[in-house]
């Protein structure tokens, strides 16, 4: 099963592969363990949480990932915190197989140049059974896109399945989406920052500078939609004068990459290095140090 989904990953993968790192910086920033920062009143409407947030809802927190058991529908998802598992098993099997099986009769080779992710939601679920693979992307108009391979053969065949025969499946899958509480962040949310938090590697790197807050927002509203990512990704909270902290996973390998539950976006690759700055983060130093 780790096979299928780095097959099905690859077209996602990040080129832009780099060491990276941490450092203590001086940009008006603090360093601290998250139990600090969360002692700390800060300048936010409100206090800093744990990056495993107590509001997050229980379906969140008990996902199950790893190695999944042969003969079992698994939907994948991309969470923003990135030490949540990202394989949910719905109890309903039968009915997922089920409607599975009815709708792959239909299933036709469409073309296409990209894979196109991008305007997709961002699920999708993988069934290994009778020797086979399969791997099917919800699109947004409930059509599915995929397809079955076996060991020796290869995953992408541009297969397709149109949005009337694949209707049972996309109910199936926008239960699970519902479920998961699936909401990703929107660039237009990025308004009105008054602090941001990020975490790398159990250290927390607090951004308080006005100037250098309006900065980071900026940077981060003027992006794009992105297909995926391979990057590594560590989580980035953005704190309101007013309402809930926004989260977002950001790469830190050098990529101009942040998600929101698994919606992508790219950003100007030149101010990668001088959106760590901001906070003191030396990149060329987080995996080294």
């Amino acid at each position: 099963m780790k096979k299928l989904t780095a097959l099905f990953m690859s077209a996602l993968i990040c080129l832009n592969i780099s060491s990276c790192a941490r450092s203590n910086g001086t940009n008006n920033t603090q360093v601290t363990s998250s139990a600090e920062v969360n002692a700390a009143s800060g300048s936010a409407s409100q206090p800093a949480a744990d990056v495993a947030s107590a509001d997050m809802p229980d379906s969140r927190k008990n996902l199950r990932s790893g190695d999944l058991p042969v003969d079992t529908v698994a939907v994948i998802f991309y969470p923003t915190q990135p030490d949540i598992g990202n394989a949910y098993i719905p109890d309903a099997q039968d009915a997922w197989k089920t409607a599975i099986t009815n709708a792959t009769k239909h299933m036709q080779d469409k073309k296409y140049d990209v894979f196109p992710f991008a305007d997709m939601r961002p699920i999708y679920f993988i069934w290994q059974h009778d020797g086979m693979n399969e791997s099917w992307t919800l699109g947004n108009d409930g059509s599915l896109w995929g397809g079955q391979n076996t060991a020796d053969s290869e995953l992408f065949k541009n297969n397709y399945i149109a949005p009337e025969d694949a209707a049972e499946v996309a109910k199936l899958l926008m239960q699970a989406y519902d479920y998961l509480e699936i909401s990703p962040v929107d660039p237009g949310q990025f308004k009105d920052i008054v602090r941001a938090e990020l975490y790398i590697k159990g250290k927390t790197f607090v951004l308080e500078n006005a100037d250098g807050v309006k900065k980071l927002e900026d940077t981060l509203r003027n992006c794009k939609r992105h297909t995926g990512s391979g990057c590594p990704f560590e989580l980035l909270r953005l704190y309101k004068k007013e309402g809930k902290p926004v989260d977002i996973a950001i790469a830190t390998d050098g990529c101009a990459i942040w998600h929101s539950d698994g919606v992508y976006y790219e950003y100007d690759k030149k101010e990668v290095e001088g959106l760590f700055k901001l906070f003191g983060v030396d990149l060329s130093k987080v995996y080294t140090e």
